[in-house]
């Protein structure tokens, strides 16, 4: 391989590990294509303990991702819990322990991860995830007892805001088409015209032009995520700067430069207040029906600890409230959620969460049956009129 057909493997080879995006356990990536409309097809995953990587959009137009976390902690009247399931946390499922709210050590953020103190709560997609749960956490902390639940039920409200989810998706569209522009002709730019002018010019006589037309469409792609990312995060000069040092020195980077403006452009939402309004009925519909039965029976999963159950299931019963206005809001029954699936031959016993329908609802040694899929959460029998 000479030198040319190196350096075009090697900008390749950067770029594609730029596409692919760490994101928290339940995160939900809403995609939208070059001229607007969004999806939040699952795409390519792949599992790890630290969350899931996901495979972004590779090939032009190029277009927009935005993460969007469920909540990481559940807050009682005096402890905070993670609400992740157990098979989520691999190594750290000690984290599931209960954490008093009264404690003193300080509530802080390193990188994703949400700390009291040296311990782990929980884990965030982004740092401005993270930063964000952890001002709620400090402001639920801070508050006298008999005042937390009137706070905690005011966040959830904004979370669940869809007016002002349709306001945000607005200012995303319009603040990153200029952005998007220049990321595509960025790169078309080297993915087509580099590599043919080095194929048939050369490099000793091209590279001149090459490297002032490339720190051209680059300078163009700065400025406009600056002024992207300032309209979007105007508080967030910090990471901004960090940013544009990233896609200063990484053409490959730059090229996604759409993505680090997009992010977290609806961190502080619920997934499912943002799915609401960014995609079709067919496309939500399932997905809160599946948050309505997670919220009511993601607390029963067996294994839980007693002190963990007993957070959750509070926290879930405040979110469900506002689950349930969704769902009517878009014409869905929240009963439906739980009324069992139909019934198939042969059957005794089904899982509440995922629908999964089994030959009998209890393990060879008696004891209750759970659904391996939904990380332990019991079976149901059928009535004997289904």
């Amino acid at each position: 391989m000479g030198p040319i057909e190196s350096l075009i493997a090697l900008l390749s080879a950067l770029y594609v590990t730029d596409c692919w995006c760490l994101v928290g356990h339940g995160a939900v990536v809403f995609r939208s294509p070059w001229l607007g409309g969004w999806t939040a097809g699952p795409g390519l995953r792949l599992a790890t303990p630290a969350g899931h990587w996901v495979l972004l959009q590779v090939l032009p137009p190029l277009g927009r991702h935005a993460v969007v976390d469920v909540w990481p902690l559940a807050v009682a009247d005096h402890v905070v819990v993670n609400r992740a399931a157990p098979r989520d946390l691999g190594g750290r499922i000690h984290t599931l322990s209960p954490t008093v709210l009264a404690d003193t050590e300080p509530v802080r953020v390193e990188g994703r991860r949400i700390l009291i103190g040296d311990r782990e709560l929980a884990r965030a997609s982004s740092a401005l995830s993270a930063r964000l749960a952890v001002r709620r956490l400090a402001r639920w902390r801070a508050c006298a007892p008999e005042q937390r639940g009137a706070l905690i039920d005011a966040d959830l409200a904004e979370a669940f805001d869809v007016g002002a989810v349709k306001r945000r998706a607005d200012e995303a569209l319009a603040a990153t088409r200029p952005l998007l522009l220049a990321c595509n002709v960025l790169f078309l730019f080297l993915i087509a015209v580099l590599p043919v002018v080095l194929w048939r010019l050369g490099l000793e006589l091209t590279w001149p032009y090459l490297l002032g037309i490339l720190i051209a469409i680059q300078a163009w792609v700065l400025v406009q995520f600056h002024r992207t990312h300032r309209a979007l995060f105007p508080a967030e000069g910090a990471e901004r700067r960090l940013h544009l040092f990233q896609l200063a020195i990484s053409p490959p980077l730059a090229v996604r430069a759409v993505d680090a403006a997009v992010r977290d452009a609806f961190v502080g939402f619920h997934p499912l207040a943002v799915a609401r309004v960014l995609l079709s009925q067919r496309e939500c519909a399932p997905r809160l029906l599946h948050a309505l039965r997670e919220v009511r029976l993601g607390a029963t999963r067996i294994g839980l600890p007693e002190s963990v159950r007993a957070a959750r299931a509070a926290f879930d019963r405040r979110e469900a409230l506002h689950l349930d206005r969704l769902a009517r809001a878009a014409d869905l029954d929240p009963e439906v959620a739980l009324a069992p699936p139909a019934r198939e031959a042969d059957v005794t016993a089904y899982c509440p969460l995922c629908w999964t329908q089994f030959a009998r609802a209890q393990g060879p040694d008696g004891s209750a049956g759970s659904c391996a899929d939904c990380d332990g959460v019991p079976l149901a029998s059928f009535s004997p009129g289904n």
